[in-house]
């Protein structure tokens, strides 16, 4: 499954997690990781990595409104694949690891949730 299908599958429970924050003033971000392969042209042999890539850390209020927040941020995200991509760097997209969802109230701590990929 390729990183917009991933994350156009995620955006209703993404969505949920932050509407469920009970009007809560907090701060999110997401975090697509993703595993990369290359082949050495030196050696021949081939490498394996991983690579996450953020949206920007942003504050949601009561009145934001939600799915275009998270529409925004994930769209940011592509646009860091997309120009990963371009870069020429041999790097190839082997699969989405996960994509993680950080919410830090304003007032108390941390709180992440991780979308695992799943196979179908």
């Amino acid at each position: 499954m390729d990183e917009r299908t991933f994350i156009t599958n995620n955006i209703p429970n993404i969505i949920t997690l932050i509407n469920n924050q009970n009007n809560t003033p907090i701060k999110v971000k997401f975090i697509l990781t993703s595993k990369l392969h290359r082949t050495n042209p030196a050696t021949g042999v081939v490498e394996e990595s991983y690579s996450g890539f953020h949206s920007q850390m942003e504050e949601v209020y009561a009145d934001t409104n939600v799915p275009g927040i998270v529409s925004e941020m994930t769209g940011l995200i592509l646009e860091k694949v997309a120009k990963f991509q371009e870069r020429g760097s041999g790097w190839q997209f082997d699969k989405v690891v996960a994509l993680t969802y950080i919410s830090t109230p304003l007032s108390q701590g941390l709180e992440i949730a991780i979308f695992p990929f799943q196979r179908s």
